[in-house]
């Protein structure tokens, strides 16, 4: 099927002849345009009518690259790639807040149960040294004559 505005696509098959339809239709949706109904239905992409900007475009750039061209791939997986840069820095913002959040939590998750731990772990070694006392140490001059011999 051919449109006037954009590629052709067979039904159950990988053929794309329309490159730069292909091509044009992603620049478009990428501008802000809403591509009609009719169009996605002739494109076999209606399921992708109600989904978001980024799942049409994707489907668009891949049909692009999918062709038989074999010019076309380069530019057509660039404008791909393009996409998905530009997607992930709109979302690096919420993904660094997260990261920092989960960083706050873990560190101080980790204070609590750390500092505790090594508090007891060196007021234990404390006791242990305080009540030792000196003539229990195993200084053999300091021994009586007896225990020395023996």
């Amino acid at each position: 099927m051919t449109t006037a505005n954009g590629p052709s696509a067979r039904q159950g098959h990988k053929t794309y002849t329309n490159v730069q339809g292909w091509y044009s239709l992603g620049v478009l949706v990428q501008q802000g345009q809403r591509l009609s109904a009719t169009l996605l239905s002739d494109l076999n992409l209606l399921q992708h009518y109600f989904s978001d900007k980024h799942t049409l475009l994707t489907t668009l750039y891949h049909r692009c690259r999918e062709s038989s061209s074999d010019e076309s791939h380069l530019p057509c997986t660039l404008a791909l790639f393009a996409w998905h840069w530009h997607s992930l820095q709109e979302h690096i913002p919420a993904t660094v807040k997260l990261v920092s959040a989960l960083a706050v939590v873990i560190a101080t998750v980790s204070f609590f149960k750390l500092v505790p731990a090594i508090l007891r772990q060196r007021s234990a070694l404390g006791r242990q040294t305080s009540t030792a006392s000196p003539s229990e140490t195993d200084r053999p001059s300091e021994r009586p004559l007896e225990q020395q011999v023996s």
